[in-house]
């Protein structure tokens, strides 16, 4: 057996504002939420003592795809101003919704910002198949970027 990644943990200004996220307009729910205090052993940030909360939301799959999302409380971190660029260290996730439409409307109604308007498109697959898609691009409230990619029909290699 190989390795795989279970989950990648994001740092969050806000928790309440990354659940609102994650859960309304994505469409996760909580697997799990707790504060912690570190021992001072593990993270290569804060020190022993500090205080955090890490809420972790998944999606379909109970195993892979899940998120966390880790907020310090005691002290607080300055977080940088949020910015909406990519670039290195910038990570783009990818998700495959039932309706991009929903989410784009889920997004706007609470205030995420988005790219605009979703957009139909369509590339070639990797077995020659052309695939078509509703897509949506947007961020959550700490600058993290997702694009949102709902198939919505794919013909096969030279039909």
């Amino acid at each position: 057996m190989g390795n795989s990644i279970k989950r990648t943990t994001l740092m969050v200004r806000d928790m309440e504002r990354a659940l609102e996220f994650y859960c309304d307009v994505l469409g996760a729910t909580i697997w799990f939420d707790r504060p912690f205090t570190l021992d001072g052993n593990g993270l290569p940030i804060g020190k022993k003592g500090d205080k955090l909360r890490l809420a972790i939301v998944k999606f379909e799959d109970d195993q892979i795809g899940m998120i966390g999302l880790m907020e310090f409380l005691e002290p607080r971190i300055p977080a940088p101003d949020v910015t909406y660029d990519l670039g290195y260290g910038r990570p783009v996730f990818v998700v495959v919704p039932e309706d991009a439409q929903d989410i784009y409307d889920r997004a706007t109604e609470r205030g995420f910002r988005t790219r605009g308007e979703p957009k139909t498109w369509s590339t070639t697959g990797a077995q020659g198949e052309t695939k078509h898609f509703l897509s949506t691009f947007l961020w959550d409230a700490d600058g993290h970027f997702f694009e949102c990619n709902q198939v919505t029909r794919i013909e096969s290699a030279g039909q």
